[in-house]
């Protein structure tokens, strides 16, 4: 199937900050795309294109051919923004919500420790049990960076899970000043309620401050020096989990989404049909997500796949799946009914609990092939007539 997906290199800039937009479609040719319904929030400052096309050579000779634009976008305001969704040919990509902040202030008696610097942030302070917390680390720099070690250190947390979700640099622009910005990003999830202290992690970079001396070489050493910097401690206070009778489940989205090989109504006896459930979260690490079950009915045999658990890894943080593909085989026609699925799960932006439920599936099983359905024949018994029975005794001569 064609697919078209958009992504943005970060979610939340700073105003005059450019961020970098790619589109990549997927179909059976190449197509173009219009950027016109970017032109209401953000200046297109570049954009490029690249093409390829993959061929099989196999029986059906199809071929397979995918676009990708790379466009580097500025937004034109402050504000909570959406890059549009893109269309072609029926296919619709998602939109992408972007934040833009103030410019970041830039002090009149900026001194050489101020233009390069290190920014330290969370996403909340008052998490619940096992809710995903984004650290945000930035290497601010307006002088060229020679050598760092910005990537080699990660906290050390024992009492949370971490991933590392996001590694990049881009430059941005601060009240008149070129910056050039290392960020990482991690996603922490606390184990237990009380205070969770996010401990400082040490950086060096040596940088290369601009010579005064209009003779000395770019290459010179003399201008090089080295700063250590150490991270913002951060202490959060994560609240407990609301009393539950499920799996504890704190999401900012949670779905539930099916497919089958076959239609549902079109079972038949002995002859294997796939159902594949996908239960998706975005703020979760897949192996927290529950394990997914079927509930077994009379007349059906059922053959589970291991589950496959899969984490993307964003600088919006984790959207995990974890997927089961089972095969359903029928022994008898009819009529039958698979229960709904249900799972439970916390919004964190309502503060609520909320479901997500595939619904209830009706299943029709015709007989296998070349046989019909057995009904016994109606037996009505024959009158039975007994005439002219005749009693003949036989004897013997004498």
């Amino acid at each position: 199937a064609d697919t078209l997906v958009a992504k943005a290199d970060r979610s939340t800039i700073g105003s005059g900050e450019a961020l970098q937009l790619n589109i990549t479609y997927t179909g059976s040719s190449s197509r173009e795309i219009n950027l016109d319904v970017l032109g209401a929030d953000f200046d297109v400052l570049s954009r490029s294109k690249s093409s390829s096309t993959q061929i099989s050579f196999g029986g059906s000779g199809t071929s397979t051919a995918t676009s990708e634009w790379r466009v580097l976008l500025r937004p034109k305001r402050i504000g909570n923004l959406v890059i549009p969704a893109f269309v072609i040919d029926g296919i619709s990509s998602e939109p992408i919500r972007i934040t833009v902040n103030a410019a970041v202030p830039y002090s009149s008696n900026t001194g050489k420790s101020d233009a390069i610097y290190l920014e330290t942030n969370i996403s909340t302070a008052k998490p619940y049990e096992q809710e995903q917390i984004l650290l945000t680390i930035r290497l601010v720099s307006e002088y060229n960076i020679v050598d760092h070690d910005f990537d080699q250190h990660d906290p050390i947390l024992p009492d949370a899970k971490f991933e590392r979700v996001y590694v990049g640099k881009y430059r941005r622009q601060a009240n008149g000043r070129q910056q050039e910005v290392f960020e990482k990003i991690y996603a922490i999830y606390p184990q237990s309620a009380g205070a969770l202290t996010i401990p400082a992690i040490p950086h060096a970079v040596i940088y290369q401050e601009p010579s005064q001396d209009p003779r000395a070489s770019f290459f010179s050493r003399s201008n090089r020096i080295r700063k250590d910097f150490q991270s913002q401690i951060q202490t959060v206070h994560v609240q407990a989990k609301p009393p539950q009778q499920h799996q504890w489940l704190p999401a900012q989205e949670l779905t539930l989404e099916q497919h089958w090989s076959s239609s549902p109504g079109n079972f038949v006896v002995g002859e294997p049909i796939t159902r594949d459930i996908t239960i998706k979260a975005m703020g979760l690490l897949a192996s927290q997500l529950p394990e997914l079950k079927m509930a077994e009915l009379d007349d059906f045999k059922f053959y589970p796949d291991q589950p496959q658990l899969d984490d993307q890894l964003s600088n919006t943080g984790v959207i995990s799946t974890r997927s089961l593909s089972t095969a359903i085989v029928a022994s008898k026609s009819g009529s039958y009914t698979l229960p709904a699925i249900t799972v439970k799960w916390w919004d964190l932006k309502s503060k609520r609990e909320h479901s997500a439920t595939l619904p209830a599936v009706e299943i029709v099983v015709a007989p296998a092939a070349g046989k019909s359905v057995y009904q016994a024949p109606e037996i009505t018994a024959p009158e039975l007539t007994v005439n002219n029975i005749a009693v003949a005794e036989l004897k013997s001569a004498a």
